[in-house]
């Protein structure tokens, strides 16, 4: 059974710096079993925080102002998701904000 791990983190208390651990040292992780996403769909937070496409997601539905590019995206990192969670022991997503 695969394992879906959760990095949460506030503003200003090390999560950027994580992140960017994680991102740099994907391949380090993978030998450890653990899979560390790249997303090509990340909404303003660029590649290292994989988990920005939840939050733009789940903001946009509190508002109901979900556009159809959002949507097509979030389904996107979805599949990616969901391939790397069949693929692999472990994949670990981060993200310092989540509404």
């Amino acid at each position: 059974m695969s394992e879906l791990v959760l990095l949460i983190g506030l503003p200003k208390t090390g999560t950027t710096s994580l992140q960017e651990f994680f991102f740099n040292n994907r391949q380090i992780l993978l030998e450890h079993g653990v899979c560390y996403p790249v997303f090509t769909k990340q909404p303003g937070r660029g590649l290292i925080a994989n988990g920005s496409f939840i939050n733009k997601h789940c903001l946009s539905l509190a508002r109901k102002s979900a556009s159809r590019s959002n949507v097509r995206d979030v389904e996107e990192n979805i599949r990616l998701l969901s391939e790397s969670y069949s693929e692999h022991e472990r994949v670990l997503l981060s993200e310092e904000i989540l509404a």
